[in-house]
């Protein structure tokens, strides 16, 4: 759209409220209603500004206005130029990287809070960079989930956790116990058909009990409004496979959701674990979520545990699981396995 006569950006800014607005109301198609948003990108002519140069900023303002959740305009500055850049930069690299297969798994060690003992591992994709450094996977996954290649890249990250595991626990019978978490995005819950043959086809390519495999979800996912989430869970555990809530506590904590969906686990947020030791009200919900989830024959593992000071308070509250730096930070294969093979000979 060419708004030509406008006094100021103010009043480019009310043109797209008005658009918005227009939005809100339904399409009327074949005696269907059809709701659609609409995401405005605005950019503001200058001395010596080309079509060109405008219709390239108003593409860049409107990008953003997709990643900031859509259904709303944004106006242009110089700043987007070099962010949208770096982006599409970061975005063109990971898909290089993952066609490349040079991207690597960490396994954060999850264990018994009083003996120390490895209960299993939370896989974590990593990003290793040719200085040796590692891209954060906060700056990572989300691009990977906004472009689509969260699906490829779990697929990976199934294939070869479920292939390790598989390999650890065949090493010795003392690691039958041993069970992998892998996290799975709602992009790629949403296929729930394909994400079942994945499951269904790496147990059987890596001769992976389905116990040993444990599908972690957030909150916010497996929480949501979706009618269909207790069918696509209800289809993961018929496979065989535990199914846990990470992150909980940070979003909806529907004890309703909790008895339908009948996860195996959930993991509570570090955010309530953090200085636990110090502050009585994370501890009284921490050790209501640990009642509750002992009541309801769920596993219950603490997130985020730093210091000796919080486990000693999680351990007195009745918490037995627990995952953090006190214990291990996110490690290598061969380091994992080293870990293992220690606590075997202790």
């Amino acid at each position: 759209m060419l708004l030509t006569g406008l006094s100021d950006a103010a009043a480019a800014a009310l043109a797209a409220m008005r658009v918005l607005g227009e939005f809100r109301e339904p399409f009327s198609i074949s005696k269907l209603e059809i709701f659609m948003t609409a995401s405005i990108g605005i950019s503001i002519s200058a001395a010596g500004s080309t079509p060109d140069e405008l219709l390239r900023d108003a593409d860049t303002a409107l990008y953003r206005a997709k990643i900031e959740g859509k259904a709303r305009y944004v106006m242009f500055d110089e700043g987007m130029k070099t962010q949208v850049s770096n982006k599409l930069r970061l975005e063109s690299d990971l898909r290089r990287s993952l066609d490349a297969g040079e991207l690597t798994l960490h396994y954060q060690p999850e264990v018994d809070i009083k003996t120390g003992r490895i209960l299993g591992f939370e896989a974590l994709a990593r990003w290793p960079q040719a200085d040796g450094s590692f891209i954060e996977p906060a700056e990572f996954i989300p691009i990977a989930e906004e472009t689509g290649l969260i699906v490829p890249l779990g697929a990976w990250v199934l294939e070869t956790a479920c292939r390790q595991m598989a390999a650890w626990r065949t090493s010795d019978r003392r690691l039958r116990h041993l069970v992998m978490g892998v996290n799975v995005s709602p992009r790629q819950l949403q296929d729930s058909d394909q994400l079942v043959e994945q499951i269904r086809r790496n147990l059987r390519r890596s001769r992976l009990r389905p116990s040993a495999l444990r599908i972690e979800l957030t909150e916010s996912t497996i929480l949501g409004d979706d009618p269909q989430m207790a069918e696509r869970l209800h289809r993961l555990k018929e496979l065989g496979v535990g199914v846990a809530i990470d992150d909980f506590g940070t979003g909806y904590s529907s004890l309703t959701y909790l008895t339908r969906l009948a996860p195996d686990c959930i993991k509570i947020d570090r955010s309530f674990v953090s200085d636990i030791d110090t502050h009585e009200d994370k501890a009284a919900i921490v050790g209501a979520l640990l009642s509750l989830g002992q009541r309801l024959g769920i596993d219950v593992t603490a997130e985020g545990v730093e210091t000796k000071a919080e486990a000693r308070l999680l351990e007195s509250l009745g918490c037995t699981r627990a995952q953090g730096y006190l214990f291990y930070r996110p490690l290598e294969a061969e380091a994992a396995e080293a870990c293992l093979l220690a606590g075997l000979s202790r």
